[in-house]
Parts: C-alpha cells; structure tokens; sequence
C-alpha cells in the first residue's frame, strides 16, 4: 500500500501550496486516477481471506472462531466496495451466533449493534446495546466499544444530551474513539473550527490504522467542504487515494466538488460513473441525477433517480437512503405518498428535529398541508436544522404566506448548503431572506 513519510499536516499544508486555484478538481488528475485504477493489495488479500476462513466453516456447526474472522473479512470487503449483502450476511451469521453462543461470547450483542448501526437501523441498534449493557463481567476494552456505540446511536438518534454525557466517559482515555465523536459534538454545536482540529487529532492518533485514518480524514473534508473550503477538501481527499485507490468516498468527494465548486458538470458525470462501475452501492447514481438536474434535463434526471431508487429502495439497506428516497419520491419521481410513509418511520426510528422536518415536508407535498403545519409547530419550531431540511421547511411555510419566518429558513439553508444539489442551491437564490 502506498504511503507517505511527511507527517498528515505537513503533507496537506504542501498540497495545498502546490495545487492550482482553478479549478480544483482537474481533468488531468481525474483521468489520470480513474485510467491508472487498479485493485489495492489489501483488497486482494482480503479476497484470500475470505476464501480461507469461508472454507474452514462447516455447514451445520460452523464454529465461533471460523464465523467471527470471516464475518470481520466481509465486513472489511463492505468497507472496500459497499456491497449491502456482505453487510447483511454478517448480521445473518452473528445472529446465528448469538442463538448459540450468546451467554459465552460477549463480544456477539455489540457486533450486531455496529452492523444495525451501520444500516441506521438505530432501534434494533439500541436493543442490542440493552443487552451488551446487561451483560456481566465487562472488560476495560468492551466498556471502551460500548461507550463509543452507546455515542454513535444516541447521536444518529438525535438524543445529543445522552451522546454528550456518554462522551464525557470517553475523555478518560483521549483517544482516536474520543476525538473522532468530540468533533462530530463540536461541528453539530457550530465550532466549525474546533471540529476540523479534533477530527485531524483523530487522524493523527489512527497512526498506521489507514481504515480509521481515512474515515477520520474524509470526515475533515467534508467539514471543509460545509465551510465553502473546497480546495482543502480536494487535498485531503487527495491524501485519501494516496492512502486507498479503493477510497470511493474520496473519488465521489472529487465529483461533488467538481460539480458544485467547479461548475464542471461533465466532469463530475465522468467520476460519478466510474464509481457506478467500480463501488457496489447506489450512492453514485443519486449524485448523478444530481448532475442531470443541475442540467435541467429532465429525462435524465427521471432516469437516474428512478435506477437509484429501484435499488436504495429495499429493506436490505435498512433505513440508510431513506433521506435521498424522500427527496426524490417529493421531487422528479411524485411519489410523495411513498415519501411520507418513509418519513414517518424516520420519526419512529429518530425521533430528532430533522426527521420531523422531512415528514413535514413529505405531508406538504402529499396534500396534507395542515398536517404539516402541525408537525412543524409541535416538533420544528425553535429547533436546529441542517440546509435541506431548512430549505423544505422555508417551501412549506412560503406557501403558507409566512413570508418572514420562511426567510429565516431560506437564510440558515445558505449557511449550511453542503447537502443542497446544485438545482436547489439555484432555487435558493430567487428566495426571500
């Protein structure tokens, strides 16, 4: 795997001196990446891995040990290139685990919590964790990766109370876990600043960890990008491929700048592509319909949304694309009946301020205005949301003639407009605020 000897701040500090103003993200580069893409040495050794450990497991008794290295070798391939199934196998076999071994291995419950946390399944994430808790004779590590579950579905949940108390637990030890989650609090409390530095502390502390290095510094560059500083995302993202070829999060990064800094929409179709081709999750073709929208071309537009939602669309992704579903089920798809069932079990499933922003959104749009309404003055009002959520509830009360709180709306969307597509970044523009 290639890597660099320069310490990570050094190194970003020399990309950002060397690279060009305009545009960030460059034709030379991207064809460059993309023609000279090969498979990473730890994906092939990965696949070895997989086939070793899937042959030592027998049918009908396949083992604690056997079951437990080959799901972390699915787990690890899933990480590579998003195949939902792998992700889904691995809650299968653990299940099947617990069933057995559930009082013998403790390790079992807070396995199935990180899978259904990945799949933001966060009330079944949140049973197993009850169980895990119930469990005696924790060790120092299990306490360590329950705190930090325990932080991560508290936070996805919206419950920022509990997540902040579980965090102060996890100050003890001021490591990777500790600063990776502190700089999640800080960026969702406004200090974007203090974000940015906690997440490249956690950078620093991954050492020769490259998995955490990477989701910790991709988590930096889109903090940069949230601030408008794409040229500092570009270089992290940059950093990324050094570290993974196989780092499709960072490949799709060079294409949402592209499309939204550069304006280079032919570009970014170019990468968005690749990824289609190479990364086995949907994500791509939603960016795509993105671009087709930004183009004003409807026809397309329809085509992609309706591809991605054929596929994201499917219990066997949990509830992960269920915000992507509702914006496109209330936009180029006119599905809103289909949208406001999805948002509803968002507000079940979180019960947070931006979950009852897209059901709102999603009765507005279904013909259910007064509803709507309701949902907003019971469970919106006064409360912080991200930019699209601000966005569709600026919409919902502008049709309402409430024409002074729906420019407060529309004016805290163009604050935070790292989730905006570049069609409503557009729209933004004609509106009050």
């Amino acid at each position: 795997m290639k890597r660099t000897g320069f310490p990570l701040i050094f190194v970003l500090f020399i990309l950002s001196c060397n690279s060009g103003r305009s545009p960030i993200v460059t034709n030379k580069f991207i064809d460059s990446l993309l023609s000279h893409y090969t498979i990473p040495a730890l994906a092939r050794t990965n696949a070895i891995e997989l086939g070793f450990w899937k042959n030592k497991m027998d049918k009908e008794r396949p083992g604690l040990i056997n079951v437990q290295n080959y799901t972390n070798a699915l787990l690890m391939r899933y990480n590579l290139f998003g195949d939902i199934r792998d992700l889904n196998v691995c809650d299968s076999l653990i299940n099947g685990l617990f069933r057995q071994y559930g009082k013998e291995d403790q390790n079992l419950p807070l396995s199935l919590a990180g899978y259904n946390l990945k799949l933001k399944k966060l009330r079944e994430a949140r049973e197993w964790l009850y169980i895990a808790n119930m469990q005696a004779q924790q060790t120092v590590e299990k306490k360590e990766v329950l705190l930090t579950l325990e932080f991560d579905v508290f936070f996805e949940s919206g419950q920022y109370d509990s997540a902040a108390v579980v965090l102060t637990y996890l100050k003890k030890k001021a490591d990777y876990a500790y600063f990776f989650r502190l700089s999640r609090m800080e960026d969702l409390n406004g200090f974007s600043d203090s974000a940015i530095y906690h997440i490249l502390k956690a950078a620093e502390l991954a050492k020769a960890n490259d998995y955490q290095k990477q989701l910790a510094l991709t988590q930096a560059a889109e903090f940069y990008i949230r601030l408008g500083n794409f040229k500092k995302a570009n270089d992290i993202y940059r950093y990324c491929i050094n570290l993974n070829p196989c780092d499709f999060k960072s490949i799709l990064g060079f294409g949402w700048i592209a499309l939204t800094s550069d304006k280079d929409d032919s570009l970014s179709e170019k990468i968005f592509r690749f990824v289609v081709s190479h990364f086995k999750a949907p994500d791509p073709l939603y960016e795509l319909s993105l671009v087709a929208g930004s183009r004003q071309d409807e026809n397309m537009q329809y085509k992609f949304a309706k591809d991605f939602a054929a596929v994201a669309d499917d219990s066997i992704f949990g509830n992960r694309y269920n915000l992507e579903l509702i914006d496109l089920y209330t936009g180029i798809l006119h599905l809103p009946g289909r949208a406001e069932i999805l948002a509803q079990k968002e507000t079940i499933n979180r019960p947070s301020p931006q979950s009852f922003a897209w059901y709102s959104w999603a009765l507005f749009k279904n013909n259910k205005k007064d509803q709507a309404l309701q949902v907003f003055q019971r469970q919106i009002t006064g409360r912080s949301l991200d930019g699209l959520s601000a966005y569709w509830m600026g919409k919902l009360l502008k049709s309402s003639q409430q024409e002074t709180q729906a420019a407060l709306f529309f004016d805290s969307a163009r604050k935070k407009p790292f989730n905006l597509s570049p069609e409503k970044r557009k729209d933004l523009e004609n509106e009050p605020g």
